[in-house]
């Protein structure tokens, strides 16, 4: 399955603005194109060893802000797939069936592109005149929130986070859509948050039981959020709903995202304690209770939505 992983690197190169999610659906629509297999358990097989060799290529190269999204929208794609290939009726030729599932992924994947325009067309509306947000990690569906925002006239102040060197990149596309921003440290978001109105948070996944997977920092940002009666809302694409459900932060990273090297974390010598070494969890889990709602393209849901919208995409 190289061939799969490379054609993914090729397609999620062409466009810096498309998610990898699409990029990977994009890939197993090639799949589909290119499949020689007559039967649709061949073909179902197929899409589930390419989507597969993504996954464990992503375990080894990325961290959760790839890795949960890819396999989210891929499981939904291949249970897309798999639903419409059955509903076929008994006789039909596998090469007219093959035709249709291809314009269908095709259009699965153009309705994933539009996902983000839709989630901003809910989410900029709760962005006040006069305002004080503040954003933490890199996420284009917040971004184009608050463009949207800003282009509907609505003044408001954004403080943005260090986050690893993300907030520079946010800090930097806000400026351009003419938003005033002030680039903090992330350990100051206690000293901000008297000033903030409003969190507004992307996310690298959301889980079954509604709650977030997202850049590292993210929990401590929502628990001081919380003790301030300030809401944090989070913005995310609906094919970034995963049926993961970690009840740890271990359990997150043995998911496929903390990128903990276990070799650098034996060699800390004993009897020093074995810390994880530094730069090597890049996501962490905040649980539902600290999120206020979610703005996504199927509107504005309430963390307990994700499980209901999931048992519909697999029903």
């Amino acid at each position: 399955m190289t061939d799969v992983v490379a054609a993914f690197e090729q397609t999620r190169g062409e466009d810096a603005e498309e998610s990898d999610a699409v990029a990977a659906i994009r890939t197993l629509v090639g799949v589909l194109r290119a499949t020689q297999t007559s039967t649709i358990v061949g073909l179902s097989d197929e899409l589930r060893g390419a989507a597969e060799a993504l996954r464990e290529s992503l375990r080894e190269t990325s961290g959760m802000r790839v890795f949960v999204p890819v396999n989210a929208a891929c499981e939904v794609f291949i249970n897309y797939v798999t639903r419409i290939a059955t509903d076929f009726p008994v006789g039909v030729a596998f090469d007219q069936v093959k035709t249709v599932l291809v314009q269908r992924g095709e259009i699965f994947a153009e309705r994933l592109v539009k996902s983000r325009d839709r989630l901003a067309s809910f989410g900029w509306k709760f962005v006040q005149d006069g305002s004080v947000i503040m954003v933490h990690g890199f996420s284009r569906a917040v971004l184009e929130v608050l463009r949207r925002a800003a282009a509907q006239g609505r003044n408001f102040d954004v403080i943005v986070t260090a986050a690893g060197g993300d907030g520079s990149k946010v800090a930097d596309r806000l400026a351009h859509f003419g938003v005033p921003t002030l680039l903090v440290a992330d350990a100051a978001i206690g000293y901000f948050m008297e000033r903030v109105d409003t969190v507004i948070l992307g996310a690298e996944g959301l889980t079954e039981n509604g709650g977030l997977i997202n850049h590292v920092g993210t929990l401590p940002l929502a628990i001081v959020a919380r003790a301030h009666n300030k809401p944090v809302y989070v913005a995310a694409e609906s094919f970034k709903f995963s049926r993961l459900f970690p009840l740890t932060q271990k359990e997150l990273s043995e998911a496929g995202g903390g990128r903990v090297d276990k070799r650098d974390a034996e060699e800390t010598p004993s009897p020093a304690p074995k810390l994880e070494p530094l730069g090597s969890v890049t996501s962490d889990y905040t649980a539902p209770e600290y999120i206020t709602l979610m703005f996504t393209d199927l509107g504005v849901l309430t963390p307990s939505a994700v499980s209901d919208e999931l048992i519909k995409l697999y029903q």
